[in-house]
């Protein structure tokens, strides 16, 4: 008894509840899948170009341009499911659409849209070659630098496009009221600092939503890469005397391998450290522990390091051991893939319905003895995950 306009009014609510789904594409139009499920979203090999001074290049073997093979880049994403339930008797059935609104769609649409936030955040929100960090406890703290730093980064990497950053309220609060009145009169800037808004900044529209906060663990002394990691690889090993057993390198911990710079978004060198961002949480075993990190491309269409981690090479953490840092997060807007699933619920009595942008898709399904009272579970099914990580910059804030 669940109708269409219902959830159509539920995920219209859920999309206010999470704002980031404005800034993510959807490509996979028309996508089903199950719970378990993936789906891979590539980048095209933007070729090798080659200038020749006075004359044409020559194509072929033994010329300036010889043929080589594309080599496409694809990330593979796993799709979630968000579930939320409500037991609707006999009596509200019956009653209006307003009713199911204020009832059922109010009151689980912040959470669910929450929910959906979080995931896609946990998703996408450490995929990242850039990284700049700041001392938040520092009477010097200036956070204006840190997200010029950030801008800068995307920009340098060649994103072109819109570019949006997301960073919790409290965030935005202490950055905002370090610089405001150096902007305005003093007749308005005490409304800006009540308000403490940011706005767009060094090219970047800044946004605030709740956003994690890191603990970071263990970041041992003396750190070398183990060996040198494939090409395509997510993993490396790092090796270090002050590696044991009871080491713990928590997922967001960061730190740069010697020799290995990052690349912009066609693939060319930069100036900078590649800055390696771990993935999952991972325990050390006698010398070594092994990171998620990413994928590690020296070559092709996401070549992303100038070259491989060398066997040997020094690492240098970017971060203090056991301390918490507020996560900033600025990306090319369209960088996030966000993709609606519609789940197959055959067998059972279901409806379902799209919300507003088409990113995501409502099922409710119902258990019990319709004619008293029932209970309607709520399925929300998407896939979603950074594509690329040169066009995602990250900035951490020291709180303690």
């Amino acid at each position: 008894i669940i109708t269409v306009p219902g959830l159509e009014i539920f995920t219209a609510e859920i999309e206010e509840s999470c704002p980031i789904i404005e800034d993510t594409r959807s490509t996979q139009t028309g996508l089903r899948g199950r719970r378990g499920g993936t789906i891979k979203v590539a980048i095209p090999d933007p070729g090798h170009t080659f200038v020749k001074k006075g004359g044409i290049p020559t194509i072929g073997e033994g010329g300036d341009i010889t043929n080589t093979d594309v080599k496409e880049f694809e990330r593979e994403f796993t799709v979630c499911v968000a579930t939320n339930a409500a037991g609707i008797n006999s009596l509200e059935k019956v009653v209006d659409l307003d009713s199911f609104e204020n009832e059922v769609a109010a009151p689980r649409s912040p959470e669910l849209g929450a929910s959906v936030q979080e995931a896609i955040i946990s998703e996408s929100g450490l995929y990242s070659d850039s990284v700049f960090v700041e001392d938040g406890t520092s009477a010097s703290f200036d956070g204006y630098s840190l997200l010029s730093d950030m801008a800068g980064a995307l920009q340098d990497a060649r994103c072109g496009g819109e570019l949006v950053g997301y960073m919790s309220g409290r965030m935005k609060s202490k950055i905002a009221k370090k610089g405001l009145n150096m902007f305005n009169q003093e007749a308005i800037s005490g409304e800006l600092y009540r308000k403490a808004k940011i706005g767009e900044y060094s090219n970047v529209m800044w946004k605030n939503t709740p956003m994690p906060v890191l603990s970071l663990g263990a970041a041992p002394a003396s750190t070398t890469v183990s060996a040198q990691p494939t090409e395509g690889s997510d993993t490396i090993v790092l090796a270090s005397a002050n590696i044991t057993t009871a080491t713990v390198i928590k997922a967001g911990s960061i730190f740069t391998v010697a020799g290995v710079l990052k690349c912009d978004v066609l693939g060319h060198e930069m100036a900078d450290d590649k800055v390696f961002v771990v993935q999952a949480d991972a325990t050390g075993g006698s010398g070594t522990i092994s990171l998620k990190v990413g994928e590690i491309n020296a070559t092709g269409a996401h070549k992303n390091v100038s070259a491989l981690p060398a066997a040997t090479a020094a690492v240098t953490w970017k971060h203090t051991a056991n301390k918490k840092y507020a996560l900033i997060w600025a990306f090319q807007k369209g960088n996030v893939e966000l993709d609606s699933v519609k789940l197959d619920d055959s067998g059972l009595e279901e409806v379902s319905a799209k919300s507003p942008s088409g990113k995501l898709e409502m099922s409710a399904v119902v258990h019990g003895d319709v004619n008293r009272n029932g209970t309607y579970r709520f399925d929300v099914g998407f896939l979603s995950g950074a594509v690329d990580s040169r066009r995602v910059a990250l900035g951490y804030i020291q709180l303690n």
